[in-house]
């Protein structure tokens, strides 16, 4: 995933600051609205694959705000 798609998978957040997804999770409601430009089932996989290297204590969120900051100096 690029760093310009984690930024803008950030800056569209739905209200209450869920992620758009693009496919259906386990444990997802069958009619959940699903975006075309949500976080596809790849994305979600590389994320969790940053996710899975941070600290504990990180969050998904955390992942994608990690990947958007490749490249730049790390901010605490």
């Amino acid at each position: 995933m690029t760093r310009e798609r984690a930024r803008y998978l950030l800056a569209n957040r739905l209200i209450g600051g869920d992620f758009r997804s693009a496919h259906l999770r386990p444990g997802d409601m069958k009619d959940k609205q699903l975006h075309p430009d949500g976080i596809t089932v790849e994305e979600h996989e590389e994320i969790v694959a940053v996710w899975l290297t941070m600290d504990g204590w990180t969050s998904f969120t955390h992942a994608v705000i990690r990947i958007a900051q490749q490249g730049e100096e790390a901010v605490a």
